[in-house]
């Protein structure tokens, strides 16, 4: 039997907008930045600009188009779903999390990605900087039922606000991402080089409070996400000092290569 490719062959990144984003923010700066410096790894960009008067639709729709691009790349592949905007954790027992822009229809992204991304053969990076981005994790039973995997990574816990300015998850990923450049680097080397980043911008800041990042078993928004989880380094005292929060989604076939091994590097 062949040896297990340890690198990444295809990586494709899609940044997700809403169409009436504000040209020219904070927040469209941010994400013109992470995607130079993706692109200075040679990773293949692509654009979703979600639509209306069916955002849900439309979002789905570039989903679609953008993994349709991705299967003709040479394997292993890899794709990387950004996301920065508004969002909060979904009312009713499901939990789970909304996205919607300051007018419009709202998109349940856990359906979404429930239904979608997971349906994928394709091992998926999810960011998300948006509020609430944690209600997003599957419950703790959920395995992708393929052979490939999920990975998110959130910017706060499933009831918190984003952080701002120079703090911005965006804005500390791309700072990360430039350091690496040169480097082959794992997503997990990835995650510890953020939350490292990360700490080191927030440990002087008055909201960066240790209930905000609860164990590896917490409640969400109206006490709907209880069986939801982040992969997180526990204390003595129950707390993480993590400022960000990640949940691996394995595949059928349990934890394998991609997550602990498979290689990023300049295509």
């Amino acid at each position: 039997m062949a040896a297990p490719d340890r690198h990444y062959r295809s990586v494709h990144f899609a940044i997700i907008h809403w169409n009436e984003a504000r040209t020219g923010s904070q927040g469209d700066e941010e994400l013109l930045s992470l995607r130079h410096a993706l692109m200075e790894f040679n990773f293949q960009p692509y654009n979703i600009t979600i639509q209306r008067p069916n955002p849900q639709g439309s979002l789905q729709d570039g989903l679609k188009n953008f993994y349709k691009t991705l299967a003709r790349k040479q394997r292993p592949r890899l794709a990387i779903l950004i996301y920065s905007g508004h969002a909060g954790g979904t009312p009713g027992a499901s939990g789970g999390l909304t996205w919607f822009s300051d007018t419009g229809v709202p998109i349940d992204w856990t359906h979404v990605q429930d239904n979608l991304v997971q349906e994928q053969q394709v091992d998926t990076l999810l960011v998300l900087d948006c509020c609430d981005a944690a209600a997003a994790f599957p419950p703790l039973e959920t395995n992708t039922g393929t052979s490939y995997e999920l990975d998110i990574f959130a910017a706060v816990g499933p009831d918190d606000t984003t952080y701002y300015g120079q703090y911005t998850f965006t804005k500390v990923l791309t700072k990360t991402l430039r350091d690496l450049q040169g480097n082959g680097f794992t997503l997990t080397q990835l995650w510890l080089r953020l939350q490292a980043e990360g700490g080191t911008r927030l440990q002087n800041r008055e909201y960066y409070r240790k209930e905000q990042v609860l164990g590896h078993r917490y409640q969400g928004r109206s006490n709907h996400q209880a069986n939801r989880k982040a992969t997180q380094i526990e204390t003595e005292n129950g707390y993480s000092h993590e400022p960000y929060q990640r949940c691996l989604v394995p595949s059928g076939e349990g934890p394998r290569l991609p997550e602990t091994q498979k290689i990023l590097r300049r295509l």
